[in-house]
């Protein structure tokens, strides 16, 4: 047994989904067009096959966060099995890799249906960026995520690509075709979360995009408090707070100490005891090996019959 216990999920629960590559390896980049059509993409494939519903998403470098709920148990896990298998073909094929890039299995944490513990989550996936420091807001994100929806309402497409095919015409004598000829654009369909469904879609975009604003001003409030901080330091004291709070790699360097000073030590012309009353240093000789005593050719005693 693998000690791995079976996962349930309930219908009529929201989960959020963290999944990361292994060791933190950048697998995905956020700013390739093409990679954020085929992003989405896979996640209107998955939607398509499981009729599951979509909240929120947001793609980084090396891990992604969602906000889902299924119509019954058994979507959920088909879902999240042909979402993470796509996105690792995805991220393999711009690579020009092979082998697995998810580290284990998904982080899966049930939301209660809780308008407050929602918006909460739904504030922590749509700030990743700005978090991250890559952008002031969530507005000026421009890779694969939900954010154009959740914010302005845009309908959202994504771009398939049928690997298979491709791979089989490849095998034969004329050749796979361009990209583009194996591309399909589909609808992605993203819903409010439970606790805001019966709002109309107006308001739960203009609640979003309080949240975006709420989200920069906590951003940009916390950057001041940092500056202001970090400009009252030594340069000592600033490598020690870049390093605490991971913003550098290496750690500080430790200032030299003064050395206590060293008696000092007799040398070979310093005039001393004579030779017989000063005291050697102790001195280990190399082991000796045992010397064998080479075989005398002895004659073999040959017996009559």
């Amino acid at each position: 047994m693998s000690g791995l216990g079976r996962r349930f999920y309930d219908n009529t629960l929201m989960y959020e989904v963290t999944m990361r590559t292994i060791d933190g390896v950048l697998r995905f980049d956020p700013t390739s067009p093409e990679q954020v059509e085929q992003i989405l993409g896979a996640f209107a494939v998955a939607q398509r096959e499981t009729k599951v519903r979509i909240h929120a998403f947001h793609f980084l470098g090396n891990h992604y966060h969602g906000l889902y709920s299924a119509p019954d148990p058994d979507a959920m896990a088909r879902f999240l099995c042909l979402l993470h298998a796509e996105l690792a073909r995805i991220a393999n094929e711009f690579a020009r890799r092979r082998g697995p890039i998810w580290s284990y299995r998904a982080h899966v944490l049930p939301v209660v249906l809780d308008e407050v513990a929602q918006l909460r989550r739904i504030a922590y996936v749509m700030g990743q960026a700005v978090n991250a420091g890559f952008v002031a807001h969530p507005a000026d994100f421009t890779g694969a995520s939900s954010l154009p929806w959740q914010l302005a309402g845009v309908d959202m497409t994504g771009v398939d690509i049928d690997r298979t095919q491709r791979a089989l015409d490849g095998r034969r004598k004329v050749g796979a075709h361009d990209l583009q000829h194996y591309a399909t654009t589909l609808p992605l369909e993203l819903t409010p979360v439970p606790a805001l469904a019966d709002r109309p879609l107006d308001q739960v975009h203009a609640l979003y995009r309080g949240l975006a604003d709420e989200i920069a001003v906590a951003y940009r409030a916390g950057f001041d408090k940092r500056c202001a901080a970090v400009q009252s330091m030594t340069p000592p004291e600033v490598a020690n707070w870049l390093w605490v709070n991971d913003a550098v790699d290496d750690p500080p360097l430790e200032e030299d100490e003064p050395s206590a000073e060293l008696p000092p030590q007799p040398g070979a012309n310093d005039v001393g005891p004579p030779n017989s009353a000063r005291e050697a240093p102790p001195t280990r000789s190399a082991p000796q090996r045992a010397v064998r005593k080479p075989r005398r050719n002895r004659a073999k005693a040959v017996h009559a019959r």
